[in-house]
């Protein structure tokens, strides 16, 4: 439901804390100065850059200047290290750092150089003569040209044409002479005299030359791993040539080469009379310098000193522990992140690549994150336990790539975000679409989301729609909120805990409460500003009124309801494009910014004020229903409905429902204990548009559902009964099935069975029948109507003279489960005696005791009962069995199967099942074998 105004307005005072009054003007926001300095990330050995150096200056850098002051440029005696002057720095681009030529420091800038002598705080400006430009500087003065001729001029003034050459590049230089080049050969221009001397000839252009105490060494040809140079001696007539294997940049050393080799960080020398290599002439070598003596200047080993061709390092001066710096800062909970790379600097070139360092412990220690930042101008990103970062492919196309517990997954687009909390990624797929990525469960969540999209833990919000509401969408559901007219379509939209903060293309940016307690509010959005946890952090400079050049930030209490500000800074904003700041990550009120040095600070926001609440309802929600489906079903995938209701009296309105959480146990055997409660993460917490969730049961699993909801005063209420439903898949099992006697003979009979199943009951069972008639094979089962389908657990039935009736019965579940057929249970009625053919001495007569009323007496040895064509495995003979009886021997089909004694204490007509014989077909043949008499009143032949 929409946040009406009306109510809003209505319920404005309530939800203000006591004493309190509606929203008036913000007051001027406070400054708080600069948050807590983590502890320093030390460089111990930092590899310092070689600027500019001379045989008796130099200049080095390492590191990222100060934000909008940076330190002036030092420069430094090249034999001890002292500080011999300082030059103004204007900004952070090594091309504002100062040449070093001779005595002097100087830069050249729209057409002229402004020279000073180091150690000189006054500076002049000098142009060249009109008609002239600036080619190159040396020790005293300019190299001029104008079309067709160069000149000599000293700083003072003082003009020296060039004579020997007209048109030429400068290839080297020393305090005393130029190294020019054309497509036709090498010269040395002396600078006191103006005479360019051709020292070497060439076939073509040279891309490097250079010019040592003793030669003259130029480059005549490369290929991917070697370079050829041709030298001669400035003195004499010796020269040659010499294969170095290595690539540019090279280095002059005394009147050899030397390289310095960036993947052993060591330099090596190369002699050009016969090409030995002398392997970590220095090690651990950080940048090196030519200073035009023959000497090399290097940073290595936690030093700067002074190497020649003898290989011996002199130290000039010690480079102290650096301070680490950071370009992007991160924070999420205890974990601070941060990603350094240097600046690019002047002959050096490395790619930019950033080093993630990460510390728990506000600095105490610092370790390396494990990856790495490709130069590819995106921010990257840290959130729980997952960092996205990106790469660049050798084709220039980038791409992010999100790494947490489970592994590193690659999103092959450059438009990637981290969602709040490390749970989802949004992907942009089109310049209007998004898909989102749930990293838990590793797959695409729905289909595409409209852009822009806030992710929040398991949230997307989306919008403002047509409808000028926000759609929140979490694990399948979603729910809306009144983002007010004339905001969309959205620039921007972040959610972190109550609030959702809208960039709105229209008038007035938005901040919307989740829980719909407190009015929708305007503000004022800056291109970079981040939404944390009750609060929203944006730069600015100085104030609204009287902007400065410094930097701040300004941080906006979203818990009170005039949007209380305070500031801290100054950060680092005015030379960097792009200032680093970031809430944390996790639901806490605290902040990381870079300052103005590139270091790490931590703010606390303990100023915030507590969330707004409804003070007066103290009822938590009671449940009104709860349904998880039929007690059994035949189905795996659940769901459990809910509803709850927020009690509501006059003294006691309701605030309404904020939250549900659900869990469930299970057993899997009816005969077992249920397990114990599970809460699964993504069932606690469910917005209120959510009442049912889903679940996938085991097969045969019953599964007990609870709820329980929290009002958005915070009242809980107690879990709910429990809700049961099985997942019943287990036909009902056989426990019982009888027809009675195997040879019956009574007049009727009864097929009795019992079945047990999971759910606790049977639903129905079917009951079928075949009859096996005297001397013939089995009949076809039978389904009596009335027997299927039956809720009985009987059927009763008549027997028949001479047939053998067997019975099989199924049962099924309320839900649909089906057993197969129980195993066949069968009854004989037998055949009369009078079915039986007599001879010998046979008296027939009658008894009222007997099966049918009749029997028949074998009175002598070979009496005999007799009848053809009977079939079956089993004789069971019918007798009347008494005191003074006598015995018989049973015959089948010619082989004798048994002698029954017919002797007792007492008369009673008694069955005899004889033993089992394979089956056959043939006369059935009942013998007396004494004197005394045997009574006989049946027979049966059974097939089972």
């Amino acid at each position: 439901m929409k946040f009406r105004t009306a109510v809003a307005a209505a319920c404005l005072l309530a939800l203000l804390p006591i004493g309190a009054s509606p929203a008036v003007a913000a007051e001027p926001p406070i400054h708080l100065g600069e948050g807590a300095l983590l502890a320093p990330r030390l460089e111990p050995d930092p590899p310092v850059q070689i600027v500019a150096a001379t045989s008796k200056y130099y200049l080095t850098d390492y590191g990222w200047p100060t934000d909008f002051v940076p330190a002036p440029w030092s420069i430094k005696s090249a034999v001890d290290g002292s500080a011999k002057g300082a030059y103004q720095r204007h900004n952070l681009d090594l091309k504002d750092a100062p040449e070093l030529v001779g005595e002097y420091a100087l830069q050249q800038e729209s057409g002229a150089v402004v020279i000073r002598k180091v150690g000189a705080g006054a500076t002049q400006t000098i142009y060249p003569p009109p008609g002239f430009l600036i080619h190159d500087v040396y020790a005293n003065g300019m190299l001029l040209n104008d079309e067709d001729s160069f000149v000599l001029r000293t700083f003072a003034g003082v003009e020296t044409p060039v004579t020997g050459v007209t048109s030429a590049r400068v290839l080297d230089r020393t305090d005393e002479a130029f190294l020019l080049g054309t497509a036709t050969g090498l010269f040395v221009l002396d600078t006191t005299t103006g005479v360019a001397t051709k020292v070497a000839t060439l076939a073509t252009w040279t891309e490097w030359a250079q010019l040592t105490p003793g030669r003259i060494i130029w480059q005549t040809s490369a290929s991917g791993t070697t370079t050829t140079l041709a030298w001669k001696q400035r003195t004499g007539s010796a020269e040659g040539t010499t294969v170095v294997p290595f690539e540019q940049p090279l280095l002059p050393l005394g009147d050899d080469i030397a390289v310095q080799v960036p993947d052993t960080k060591e330099l090596a020398k190369v002699s050009l009379q016969d090409g030995t290599v002398t392997r970590n002439l220095v090690t651990g070598v950080h940048d090196a310098a030519d200073q035009g003596n023959g000497r090399l200047l290097v940073t290595a080993q936690a030093q700067v000193a002074s190497i020649g061709s003898d290989g011996v390092l002199e130290p000039i001066a010690q480079t102290p522990p650096f301070r680490g710096q950071a370009n992007d800062v991160m924070l999420s909970g205890d974990k601070v992140l941060t990603s350094t790379s240097q600046p690019p600097q002047a002959g050096l070139a490395g790619d930019g690549t950033s080093i993630v360092n990460q510390t728990t412990d506000l600095g105490a220690n610092w370790t390396k994150a494990g990856f790495t930042l490709d130069p590819v101008g995106n921010t990257p990103e840290f959130a729980g336990d997952a960092q996205l970062t990106f790469r660049r492919e050798p084709d220039g196309v980038h791409y992010g790539v999100v790494t947490d517990s489970k592994g590193s997954i690659p999103f092959v687009r450059p438009n990637v975000d981290l969602g709040r909390g490390g749970k989802l990624v949004a992907v942009g797929v089109t310049d209007s679409t998004v898909q989102v990525y749930d990293l838990a469960a590793r797959k695409w969540i729905g289909t595409t989301f409209p852009k822009p999209v806030g992710v929040n833990g398991e949230t997307v919000w989306t919008g403002p729609d047509q409808h000028d509401d926000l759609i929140a969408t979490a694990n399948g559901f979603s729910t809306r909120l009144d983002a007010g007219s004339g905001c969309g379509p959205a620039q921007g939209i972040q959610a972190a805990g109550r609030w959702v903060v809208v960039d709105c293309a229209g008038p007035g940016d938005r901040i919307l409460d989740v829980q719909e307690q407190v009015p929708t509010r305007t503000i004022t959005l800056g291109p970079r500003w981040k939404l944390g946890y009750n609060f929203l952090i944006q730069d600015t400079r100085g104030t609204d009124t009287a902007p400065t050049e410094q930097i701040d930030l300004r941080v906006t209490d979203l818990n009170t309801l005039n949007l209380v500000e305070r500031r801290y800074g100054p950060i680092a904003g005015y030379f960097w494009p792009n200032p680093s700041y970031v809430p944390d990550d996790a639901d806490a009120a605290r902040l990381v910014y870079n300052d103005r040095n590139r270091q790490p600070r931590l703010v606390t926001l303990d100023w915030l004020a507590p969330q707004p609440t409804v003070d007066t309802d103290k009822v938590a929600p009671v449940l009104t229903s709860g349904d998880p489906g039929p007690r059994a079903q035949q189905r795996q995938d659940l769901t459990f409905r809910y509803t709850f209701q927020d009690p509501a009296t006059a003294a006691d309105p309701a605030s309404g429902i904020a939250q549900y959480d659900v869990r469930y146990q299970d057993r899997t055997s009816p005969t077992a204990p249920y397990g114990d409660w599970v809460m699964p993460p993504t069932w606690q917490k469910l917005p209120k548009h959510q009442n049912y969730v889903g679940h996938f049961a085991e097969q045969n699993a019953d599964t007990c559902f609870q709820a329980r909801a929290r009002d958005r005063a915070g009242n809980q209420g107690e879990w709910s009964q429990s809700f049961c439903t099985l997942a019943d898949f287990a036909a009902p099992a056989l426990t019982s099935s009888s027809a009675g006697e195997r040879v019956i003979t009574a007049a009727s009979g009864s097929f009795k069975y019992a079945f047990a199943d999971n759910s606790g009951s049977v639903a129905s069972y079917d009951v079928v029948y075949r009859d096996a008639l005297a001397g013939q094979a089995n009949g076809k089962w039978q389904y009596p109507a009335a027997w299927q389908g039956t809720a009985a657990t009987s059927v009763a039935w008549t027997p028949v003279a001479g047939v053998d009736r067997c019975f099989m019965v199924r049962a099924r579940d309320a839900v649909g489960n089906l057993s197969g057929w129980s195993e066949p249970a069968c009854a004989a009625a037998p055949q009369d005696d009078r079915a039986l053919t007599a001879t010998g001495t046979v008296t027939r007569t009658t008894s009222s005791i007997t099966y049918k009323g009749t029997i028949s007496q074998l009175k002598a040895t070979g009496a005999t009962l007799a009848k053809p064509g009977e079939a079956g495995l089993r004789v069971a003979l019918v007798t009347v069995n008494g005191p003074g009886q006598g015995s018989v021997d049973v015959y089948h089909a010619g082989v004798k199967v048994g002698r029954v004694s017919l002797v007792a204490p007492s008369s009673k007509v008694t069955v005899t099942l004889l033993p089992v014989t394979a089956f056959r077909t043939g006369e059935l043949k009942i013998v007396s074998v004494g004197a005394a008499q045997a009574v006989i009143d049946g027979v049966a032949l059974l097939r089972t």
